[in-house]
């Protein structure tokens, strides 16, 4: 077709023809009556149509080709009979054409979200990302959780556990049938350190034992870490506390016994010693005394006695 427009071009500058300048005329070539605007009109027609994909690949690339559709058949059947159509229809054709190209919204054709994995403790949250191609595509991205119990997903892809599992979540994004996902754990760490007892008062020489109780955030639910227990103290010339938390008084005064454990997180607990000497005693006589007085009783009767002993 374009060779034939060159030639057509050449056979009118023989003739000494004008190129220029309107001329009524009913068709664009029908009568070798055209202006150099139609001619530049037709050429951008070609080239605009030729550059557009195949018509067969529209569904998986475009949105909606619905109005593509119609400018490009109007394009087609120009272009194949260009004697049938005027100046200003080839104008036309070419505005509806290119607005309609121009106007298209892409579909996704592939998509990846930027974390394979993750971890959460219970409650905390985390932003996933999707990439689609193109970068411009209108198709959009659905998030889901394979257990919204467990873990939820808002629809901007924020991921937060709800509540502490063993099994790992699942979650999905989707665009244009295009998928990737992200498999989720999430964990339960400790959340509180108790001892069986937070004060003690005890006498130099003696020992006694701390047993210490962690629970996690969600205490229905076991600890998802081991949890490791280490053991300190302020003074060790006061206490002394190996790593099974046994405590021994070494001297008197006051001393603070720390136990630390590490499950996820680092918690701790005390407990206040306070160490006393111990009181020697080296004998006493203790003196009975009834305060009620004499009681006579009849056989078969009982009666309580209150005594005072001295010394106390």
């Amino acid at each position: 077709m374009k060779k034939a427009l060159s030639l057509l071009i050449a056979v009118l500058l023989l003739l000494n023809l004008p190129l220029c300048g309107a001329v009524s005329s009913p068709s664009l070539f029908g009568d070798l009556s055209f202006t150099a605007s139609a001619v530049s009109s037709y050429d951008t027609l070609v080239e605009l149509f030729n550059s557009i994909p195949e018509r067969g690949t529209w569904a998986a690339t475009y949105v909606d080709s619905t109005n593509l559709s119609y400018w490009y058949n109007q394009a087609e059947m120009v272009i194949e009979n260009p004697e049938g159509y005027t100046e200003g229809y080839v104008a036309n054709v070419l505005k509806g054409l290119s607005d309609a190209y121009g106007a298209l919204q892409y579909r996704t054709t592939s998509l990846s979200i930027d974390k394979s994995s993750l971890s959460l403790k219970i409650g905390a949250s985390a932003t996933l990302k999707a990439t689609v191609t193109p970068s411009n595509a209108a198709d959009p991205v659905k998030w889901k959780s394979s257990d919204p119990s467990f873990v939820t997903v808002s629809d901007k892809g924020v991921v937060k556990a709800v509540k502490y599992t063993k099994s790992v979540i699942t979650i999905t994004a989707t665009s244009n049938g295009h998928s990737d996902t992200c498999k989720v754990t999430v964990t339960n760490p400790i959340d509180k350190l108790t001892l069986n007892t937070d004060t003690k008062v005890t006498y130099k020489g003696m020992s006694f034992t701390l047993t210490p109780t962690a629970t996690g955030l969600d205490s229905s639910s076991p600890i998802s870490y081991s949890v490791v227990y280490t053991w300190d103290t302020s003074n060790e010339k006061v206490c002394t506390v190996n790593e099974d938390g046994k405590v021994t008084a070494v001297g008197t005064g006051t001393a603070t016994i720390i136990c630390s454990a590490k499950a996820g997180v680092t918690k701790t607990a005390i407990c206040t010693v306070s160490v006393n000497n111990l009181i020697e005693i080296t004998g006493f006589i203790p003196q009975f005394t009834t305060v009620d007085g004499a009681v006579t009783l009849i056989v078969g009767e009982t009666e309580t006695l209150s005594v005072n002993i001295t010394p106390e």
